[in-house]
């Protein structure tokens, strides 16, 4: 989904709202304080390209592990050089002395221990005081949900050639 979103701004025929077929729009509903509904059914150009994706990624997959680690590669290799030339474009052509000083000047350090409240909006003219701890905390929810490599551990167990081997024999690891 998120390739189909992505592609959309470089094509913008690839969209949310290009339906191919279009079934019905949900009504909307009430399930206590929570508004449900108001969704549309049917496939538009952004779910087919996902589909698509998955059906491609699917097939080369279906040619062998060799195939799907060499495509895997190709993108973590293209993912990477991107990385690391936002990195190289930044230090060098986006480099701005005014900017590095307001952010790492004399204030660096100001407001940094970990119980320090800060001052967040809370809504309605209130505020809410939070300390550093809490404001990392929180900062770090994207960053840990989008690390979610945990759960592909389990995909190993497919790719194991003798897996009651390995239980009885632990020096067969050497071997797979």
């Amino acid at each position: 989904m998120a390739f189909g979103k992505f592609l959309g701004i470089f094509w913008p025929a690839i969209s949310s709202s290009n339906w191919i077929v279009h079934f019905w729009k949900v009504p909307k509903f009430s399930v206590g304080p929570m508004l449900l509904g108001g969704m549309d059914v049917g496939l538009n150009t952004q779910n087919l390209v996902a589909i698509l994706v998955v059906v491609v990624l699917s097939i080369i997959n279906i040619f062998g592990v060799k195939t799907g680690a060499l495509i895997q590669n190709v993108f973590t290799t293209a993912k990477v050089s991107a990385l690391l030339g936002l990195v190289i474009f930044g230090l060098f052509l986006g480099r701005n002395a005014l900017a590095i000083a307001a952010n790492f000047g004399a204030n660096f350090w100001k407001n940094a221990g970990l119980g320090t409240p800060h001052e967040v909006g809370g809504g309605a003219g209130a505020s809410v005081l939070v300390s550093t701890l809490t404001v990392l905390a929180i900062a770090q929810v994207g960053s840990l949900f989008s690390a979610d490599a945990w759960n592909n551990v389990t995909f190993t167990a497919g790719e194991v050639r003798i897996p009651t081997a390995i239980c009885r024999y632990p020096w067969l690891w050497a071997q797979v």
